[in-house]
């Protein structure tokens, strides 16, 4: 289908969503794809029930909003993940191309999880592009608190636990885009030029 599948990854605050948006009003032929907005409703409920699971670690959950927990991690994350992918898949079957919007961090440093994709990419005659987002510390913070989302009190309330385990360039085992947000207007020029050199 020569179709795209294009991962804007980033850690919480770095603007994927906004570079999504700018991006999706640009080119033709793309649908956008957001973990969160696929997920959100589901992974709220999971956190709801899972501390009233006879599960390991699932007293963890503490709250509907909590994304650092052990409980979140072991029962909902991968869940998250592959929900979107679905979405995603269906997206590019139709024969679109799929903006994916996510943090992605562990799964770009993943070779077995990116070969599988891949692998199921190649069915499709479909290719993986990976754009990663990053910006100041900082000005990730101070966009986490403008935006007030619940998912994102814990992070606020424990800064330095999570700024000490977080890692804004990770390492991507695959060509990629890095994107720098801390500026407007977004530098997008070069980033279209990129998807468009892509192997049509």
């Amino acid at each position: 289908m020569n179709t795209k599948l294009v991962f804007i990854g980033g850690q919480a605050g770095t603007g994927k969503t906004h570079v999504a948006h700018a991006l999706i009003a640009q080119l033709n032929g793309y649908c956008l794809v957001d973990k969160d907005t696929c997920s959100r409703l589901f992974t709220e409920r999971l956190l709801e029930i899972l501390p009233h699971a006879d599960l390991p670690d699932a007293h963890t959950a503490k709250d509907a909003a909590s994304r650092e927990s052990a409980a979140y991690l072991r029962y909902v994350r991968d869940v998250e993940y592959a929900s979107m992918l679905e979405v995603a898949f269906e997206n590019l079957h139709a024969g679109l191309n799929v903006l994916a919007v996510a943090p992605f961090a562990r799964e770009l440093g993943d070779e077995a999880w990116i070969s599988s994709l891949e692998d199921r990419l190649a069915t499709l005659d479909a290719q993986l592009a990976i754009i990663w987002i990053y910006c100041e510390p900082a000005l990730a913070r101070m966009r986490i608190e403008r935006r007030a989302a619940a998912r994102d009190r814990y992070k606020l309330e424990h800064w330095g636990e999570y700024l000490a385990a977080t890692d804004y360039h990770p390492a991507i085992n695959r060509p990629h885009f890095t994107l720098a947000t801390d500026f407007e207007p977004l530098p997008l020029t070069p980033l279209l030029a990129y998807l468009q050199e892509l192997t049509p």
